[in-house]
């Protein structure tokens, strides 16, 4: 499509990111009080499953019609040729939140292949749908592509909730169910974690498309969608550590061991994909996008690097989430909104974008680490004392 082309797609793009990690935060809510409620007799009858599609499609509508009524203003600041394709995203939502709730109930389960394979119908369905529809507009001269991407998008959502789906369990109505405050509390907090991976995911490529001009925005477009290979190749990884975590707790076994594990994969595949973007990056550039997006190649790495950080980062805020705990959490809304200010004040060129970032995430990565580092020490006290009180009592 060309980076002038390309950069209007990326934001497309950049909102269903945006739109996903809010879906994230239901995924997450489904599976670990599915987990808890399984573990917990007093609370199997608690229809989790039905309870929870049924409120979230009724707040997934009432978000649609409030953004349908922002879509002009939003095209206008991220200077889109045309509304119509957000519409057409936002008209999605409710298909999509419901579908996260419905992953989130596989995700505690631990059936890790229907949860796989409901991505993989996802994928499948957009690039078919989206490559078809562009290579129609193309050999055609329409133009329209970003309304073909959009087109994708929805109907790969709709394919992948009829894949999910299951039929309720549970018969009861449901009239006299309240949201219990434990959901209420770990949807609030997992909401404002997830609020600042959006800030941390998706500012730089807002603040440039504000900034700069189509095909500069077109060249960083390409350089992120790259660069997030860290992010989403590592996500399966986070998303399987909240169930495993939990439920060696309540088992009462160590869980330390996780975190160190899941953070040196992490660790190294991020560095494997940053060292393959230093050594490859113009092969990998040429090979994706093509020759229009060379320039930006030497700024490919430095983006891996940033997103390393974070995805290592990451690994530590949803460990503790799963704990309970949650001063991760909103030291990854500080980092967010710091990265946030430092672009807005630092944008002179797409090198200076990036070195913010890099600055950012890897502060956030040592404060969490000497975060784990403390509450370590603290842990080992408190076991220590325990354990030379109990002869005395």
């Amino acid at each position: 499509l060309g980076p002038s082309e390309f950069s209007e797609v990326s934001i497309i793009a950049a909102f269903v990111l945006i739109i996903s990690f809010i879906a994230l935060s239901l995924q997450l809510t489904a599976a670990k009080y599915y987990v808890v409620y399984e573990a917990s007799s007093s609370k199997k009858q608690f229809p989790l499953n039905r309870f929870l599609t049924l409120r979230i499609s009724k707040i997934a509508i009432g978000l649609t019609l409030g953004l349908l009524l922002l879509t002009w203003p939003i095209a206008s600041f991220l200077n889109l040729q045309s509304s119509l394709s957000l519409a057409i995203l936002i008209i999605g939502i409710p298909t999509y939140l419901i579908m996260s709730v419905q992953r989130g109930i596989q995700l505690g389960k631990q059936n890790v292949l229907k949860l796989s394979l409901s991505y993989l119908v996802e994928m499948v369905t957009r690039v078919v749908i989206t490559v078809l529809l562009v290579a129609i507009l193309c050999y055609l001269e329409l133009g329209f592509y970003t309304l073909a991407v959009s087109i994708g998008f929805l109907l790969s959502f709709i394919a992948t909730h009829f894949y999910i789906k299951e039929s309720y369990v549970s018969s009861q109505e449901l009239s006299h169910f309240t949201w219990p405050k434990e959901i209420i509390v770990f949807i609030a907090l997992t909401g404002l974690y997830e609020f600042g991976q959006i800030i941390i995911n998706n500012c730089d490529l807002i603040l440039v498309k504000h900034f700069f001009e189509s095909k500069s925005a077109g060249l960083y477009a390409s350089l992120s969608l790259i660069g997030r290979m860290v992010f989403f190749a590592t996500w399966s990884v986070v998303g399987l550590l909240i169930p495993h975590v939990i439920e060696q707790k309540q088992k009462g076994k160590a869980y330390n061991k996780i975190l160190i594990g899941a953070v040196s994969f992490v660790g190294a595949i991020g560095g494997g994909i940053t060292l393959s973007c230093f050594l490859l990056d113009e092969i990998i550039i040429q090979v994706a996008f093509g020759e229009a997006y060379l320039s930006i190649s030497p700024l490919l790495w430095k983006y891996a690097l940033a997103t390393s950080f974070f995805a290592c980062a990451n690994v530590f805020a949803y460990f503790y989430m799963a704990l309970d705990q949650y001063i991760p959490v909103v030291l990854t809304i500080v980092a967010g909104m710091i990265q946030a200010l430092l672009i807005y004040f630092n944008h002179n060129s797409l090198e200076n974008v990036v070195w913010m970032q890099i600055l950012a995430m890897s502060g956030l990565f040592i404060v969490l680490n000497i975060y784990h580092i403390i509450q370590f020490i603290l842990n080992e006290k408190i076991k220590i004392s325990h354990r030379y009180s109990l002869p005395t009592r």
